[in-house]
């Protein structure tokens, strides 16, 4: 992404405030939703599908670890920071942008949710769902100028090869 890009993406939230707590809004929504959902179907499975329940936990867990060693290593700089702007939702943090942590957490839980739940179950539907809002959280991070295209698109994959492995190696 080059600053100009960068300016015109995000000039129209950043000029007007109502737009921006809108995004903000949004965010915070979606976020929400599924951090939400995860301790709730987590304790679902502590009632139902027990078999399943060390893996949900431990696949988040694990993927959650590694995304954030590996982007104190990267230590790529955030949009705003490389652009001397300032982002669209407020944020201060230094680095730390690729993967996008919050893009790969709600991924990494959609996933989860998908290979732990029977096809055309209502929790199959409910793992949808979180994909769903995982992919407007990832559309929200870069609209607001706190990621990269390719901080949310990393964070995909990682999610989607932990879900492999994890489908090939652990079901």
């Amino acid at each position: 992404m080059k600053k100009n890009t960068y300016i015109k993406m995000t000039a129209p939230f950043r000029e007007n405030n109502r737009a921006a707590r809108k995004l903000e809004l949004i965010n915070k929504i979606c976020t929400y939703l599924v951090f939400i959902t995860y301790p709730v179907y987590v304790l679902y499975l502590c009632f139902t599908a027990g078999h399943m329940l060390a893996l949900s936990i431990i696949a988040p867990l694990v993927g959650f670890i590694a995304v954030s060693v590996f982007r104190y290593i990267v230590n790529r700089p955030r949009p705003y920071e490389k652009f001397d702007m300032p982002p669209v939702i407020p944020k201060d943090t230094h680095g730390r942008s690729f993967p996008s942590r919050h893009v790969f957490s709600a991924f990494i839980i959609a996933f989860t949710v998908l290979i732990c739940s029977p096809a055309a179950s209502p929790l199959w539907f409910t793992g949808i769902a979180l994909a769903v809002l995982a992919a407007i959280i990832a559309c929200v991070r870069v609209i607001s100028g706190v990621h990269f295209i390719s901080d949310v698109v990393g964070a995909f994959v990682f999610a989607a090869i932990e879900a492999y492995i994890v489908t090939v190696f652990f079901l």
